[in-house]
């Protein structure tokens, strides 16, 4: 058995149209929140206004041993990731680093230095950097008040 519908041709064509022009909506592609910081560390870019790092985050942290360490990272306001990398090099008072390695967007900068000491008993640490990168120029900062365990 064959169901025959007789519909006129231009008829089917301007429905067609219709539903496709008027029954699907153009939306945008929702674009990802930002991810709120979880820690404030206060950095400045070749001399500019201080500013809050976004999405500011403590990686791993390390004041248990003999090696102390202590890694961070966010974002400028370009977008650029930041990561901080503290380590205790050479012999250095406890619970303290005193060498910097940092990256921006896997680029590792240049005439980085930075230190950061840790409290015992409030479990809390405070630290400053400084690093230099291409097209950004230096990159400086502070933090106070960092828990970590």
């Amino acid at each position: 058995m064959q169901l025959m519908l007789n519909f006129p041709r231009p008829l089917v064509s301007t429905l067609l149209c219709g539903i496709m022009l008027f029954g699907c909506k153009s939306t945008e592609t929702p674009q990802p929140a930002p991810i709120a910081s979880t820690i404030k560390v206060s950095i400045s870019e070749a001399g500019a206004p201080p500013y809050d790092l976004n999405e500011a985050r403590v990686v791993s942290a390390n004041y248990q041993t003999g090696g102390s360490s202590l890694s961070i990272s966010g974002k400028l306001n370009n977008g650029k990731q930041l990561l901080l990398d503290f380590s205790r090099a050479g012999t250095p008072t406890a619970y303290t680093t005193n060498a910097l390695e940092g990256t921006l967007d896997g680029t590792t900068g240049t005439n980085s230095i930075g230190a950061t000491t840790y409290n015992t008993q409030t479990r809390t640490v405070t630290g400053n950097f400084r690093s230099t990168f291409p097209v950004v120029g230096e990159v400086s900062g502070s933090f106070s008040g960092i828990t970590v365990q």
